[in-house]
């Protein structure tokens, strides 16, 4: 991408280069990777490059905690701003940048999903950091943002998890994102076995982990090769044996899988699984059963038993399950 040479005056190495292009091009990007492989770096380059290519423009960004906002994406943003502040112009504040009034980036916590409404614009820039900590509310309120005329998502973190917004989007969401993986092998550092690259990975880092975790530890997938959690002693069932459960028994029909809340579309009885939770860090997980193939399971993060309660009413009358299990110890027995 010229813009990062020319006007920010920094060199990109490949994968670097793959991830703009693909923001460039694509409305949605799901980048995972490796530690210490300059995914933030990108992302602010991204974050930098789309809000003086487009006019009117609005940029947000996200992560799990403020903190992570300010101190991560923003310092890179920051930085990179210095280098050519007189060009990019502006002003530039602690988690803001304003070009004009109609175009701006703006850094928010990803602990109030209120904090998204409000924001319109033809051109519209989410950037997801951190994204596999950032809760299924937060990828409710970015949905309504993709409603624009020219929308992008970036979505780029570790792959430490198995469920979530941030794993759909390699696995059951996949077909509308650009997946990008970046191991630490794909590091220049490491390919040469010098550093090329100040602060990227090393050979000597990989190595390391390498004899503390064990190359099939789920660490070294995630930390190291920049893959999802597979298989391995500490896993009672398989990720692709759970995978394997939700593939449908025969293709959804046309506009089945956005139909609706929950969606259903195999044949068998139709079951509907809930298990309550309330507040705190606790999750309420709700599972739609056709048969033996698990079609769909969602998660819902601080809400109180009556909006569960009301949510599956709705799914009731959408769904007509033939029965709804609901684990009654604790706060299951309220709803």
């Amino acid at each position: 991408m010229r813009f990062a040479s020319e006007t920010l005056g920094v060199t990109l190495w490949r994968k670097q280069q793959e991830v703009l292009e693909a923001v460039r091009d694509e409305r949605r990007v799901a980048v995972k990777s490796g530690n210490g492989l300059g995914k933030d770096f990108t992302a602010a380059v991204a974050v930098l490059w789309y809000l003086q290519r487009h006019d009117p423009a609005i940029v947000l960004s996200t992560a799990p905690t403020f903190r992570q906002v300010r101190h991560v994406l923003w310092r890179q943003i920051h930085a990179l701003y210095r280098r050519a502040a007189e060009t990019l112009g502006g002003r530039m504040l602690d988690t803001r940048w304003e070009l004009a009034e109609d175009r701006y980036a703006l850094g928010l916590s990803a602990n109030d999903a209120d904090q998204f409404q409000g924001f319109h614009s033809e051109n519209m820039f989410v950037v997801v950091d951190e994204a596999e900590g950032v809760d299924e509310e937060i990828y409710e309120a970015v949905e309504a943002v993709m409603t624009s005329a020219n929308p992008r998502l970036l979505l780029i973190g570790n792959p430490t998890t198995t469920s979530g917004g941030f794993h759909r989007a390699f696995h059951r969401e996949r077909g509308i994102y650009t997946t990008i993986t970046i191991s630490a092998l794909d590091s220049p550092n490491v390919a040469q076995g010098s550093i090329e690259i100040p602060g990227l990975t090393t050979a000597a880092w990989v190595e390391e982990r390498r004899a503390m975790w064990g190359e099939d530890s789920q660490l070294f997938r995630a930390r190291v090769l920049g893959e999802f959690p597979d298989r391995g002693d500490d896993n009672l069932i398989a990720v692709p044996d759970i995978e394997a459960a939700c593939l449908p028994s025969h293709p959804d029909p046309v506009g089945a899988r956005h139909a609706s809340p929950l969606r259903s579309a195999g044949d068998g009885p139709l079951v509907i699984g809930v298990d309550v939770a309330r507040f705190g860090p606790d999750r309420s997980v709700v599972l739609v059963r056709r048969g033996n193939v698990v079609e769909d399971i969602r998660t819902y993060y601080q809400i109180d038993t009556a909006d569960l309660t009301g949510r599956l009413a709705n799914a009731y009358h959408e769904l007509r399950p033939d029965r709804i299990n609901v684990d009654e110890v604790g706060m299951g027995v309220s709803v």
